[in-house]
């Protein structure tokens, strides 16, 4: 007996059943297979992983010289427990409610702005489904990906911008309207972009991987993102006072949300951590790490102003990854959907470490700016104390 994949599974025990053995518990469950011409052959292994493997069995024939084989294919799957339905349940609630907040906080005259002078938008949305697919495509090659695990991350690559991206425009002092204008467009422009990236360029993927999302499914899993952000601009315009109100809690609500959404994956897929290799550590925080610097530099060959740079950064560098887990969980079957999780857990995990540091850099060198002594300080009367003498002078000088 031969495994291709020993830590999928543990071998315990192999026991005969023969016609005289249908007594014992374990044979008497299988006694229509047993006959005086036949026996059964009960094999005891205990899952160790998820995952396929082949288990390839060698055998005399009759007490013969003569050795047979036959291959089985053995499937782990995941465990069926409540937390993995509710994990389905708690991503599709975030997807939605994300969606209409982003709507509700959608400023609508800024939109009309843009609108009239739409560069921004058109470098945001060229580097987020031009540049975003085509890199993720790429490193998918670089790195020599398993065809789910590559198909899982093209998914990744074509998806719109993420609200995330908002809540690091404020802290980064980039332009928080053009910000959330682009995530809105974006997100419109995924149920186009998205079916045409995946049913091109993707095709190649998802034939290797044996896998082929509908069209139609496909549409319904963006329409859960598009739909709640429309309602939420619609209930902007008739309750107006509702976008003030939720201004004051919009961070917190977002970033619970995020945590929340990590630490939920950690817990549920904590098993498959044993799964991920290097090269998904690596490929999957790649990708939006990359799409930071296009983005950027993107923005400043267009010679954008600085809070727009910052803006068109970050909105191509985080996307929503939470359309990406739902897309797979909802078409994909274990043990598939948890090898194709396995480079976005890497993506939901450490993608925002670059702006972490960042952020601490700034504020280190903030506070060290604070400390330095000033040697000047003038109070307003002071000045006016100045200018007045300064007169005076001016005054004598002329007499």
């Amino acid at each position: 007996m031969k495994s291709d994949k020993s830590k999928i599974f543990e071998y315990k025990s192999i026991k005969k059943c023969s016609i005289n053995d249908t007594k014992l518990k374990d044979c008497s469950k299988f006694l229509k297979f047993i006959s005086s011409n036949n026996s059964l052959y009960l094999l005891d292994i205990k899952p160790k992983l998820v995952g396929r493997a082949l288990l390839e069995f060698e055998y005399l024939i009759d007490n013969s010289s003569i050795v047979a084989k036959k291959v089985h294919n053995i499937v782990v799957k995941g465990p069926k427990r409540f937390i993995d339905i509710f994990q389905i349940i708690y991503i599709s609630f975030v997807s939605i409610l994300v969606s209409v907040i982003m709507g509700i906080l959608l400023d609508l005259e800024s939109l009309i702005q843009i609108i009239k002078m739409p560069v921004p938008v058109l470098i945001g949305l060229v580097a987020q489904y031009l540049f975003m697919p085509l890199l993720t495509y790429a490193f998918i090659n670089i790195f020599n990906l398993k065809p789910i695990e590559a198909l899982a991350l093209f998914i990744y690559g074509c998806s719109p911008g993420g609200v995330g991206s908002n809540n690091w425009t404020i802290i980064f002092n980039g332009d928080i309207d053009l910000s959330a204008i682009l995530t809105f467009v974006s997100t419109m422009s995924s149920i186009v972009m998205m079916p045409l990236w995946f049913y091109t360029l993707g095709k190649r993927i998802y034939i290797k991987a044996d896998i082929k999302i509908p069209f139609f499914k496909l549409i319904l899993n963006l329409l859960f993102t598009i739909i709640p952000c429309l309602f939420g601009l619609i209930l902007a315009q008739k309750f107006p006072k509702m976008k003030k109100s939720l201004m004051k809690y919009a961070k917190k609500i977002i970033g619970f949300m995020i945590i929340s959404f990590i630490v939920l994956n950690l817990v549920s897929k904590f098993y498959v951590f044993k799964l991920i290799t290097w090269q998904q550590w690596i490929t999957g925080p790649l990708i939006p790490w990359t799409g930071f610097v296009i983005g950027a530099l993107l923005a400043w060959l267009a010679k954008r102003p600085t809070k727009q740079i910052y803006t068109i950064s970050i909105e191509t560098g985080l996307q929503n990854v939470s359309i990406s887990f739902l897309i797979i969980m909802l078409n994909f079957e274990s043990p598939d959907s948890d090898y194709a999780l396995l480079p976005l857990i890497a993506v939901a995990t450490i993608t925002t470490v670059p702006l972490w540091l960042l952020f601490l850099l700034k504020r280190i060198i903030s506070k060290k700016q604070k400390n330095r002594p000033k040697f000047f300080e003038y109070s307003t009367e002071d000045q006016k104390n100045d200018l007045n003498q300064a007169e005076i002078f001016l005054n004598q000088v002329k007499m």
